[in-house]
């Protein structure tokens, strides 16, 4: 592997890593998850959710 292509790959884990902790940071309030919070959430922070399930899922690809 060549060095530009090894650094669009940290470049694109950075990339979800970013948005993992800013999902994270919003959804702080709401630990521990239960059956019961998860339910409650609002449709924006069921929307902060799921970009962290579809971020973590993108980065672990990505890290193979």
């Amino acid at each position: 592997m060549n060095k530009d292509v090894f650094q669009g790959i940290v470049d694109i884990c950075q990339t979800h890593a970013e948005r993992l902790h800013w999902s994270m940071q919003h959804l702080a309030d709401k630990q521990p998850y239960t059956a019961a919070s998860l339910y409650e959430l609002t449709e924006i922070e069921l929307a902060v959710f799921d970009q962290f399930i579809v971020r973590f899922s993108k980065l672990q690809d990505v890290m193979g």
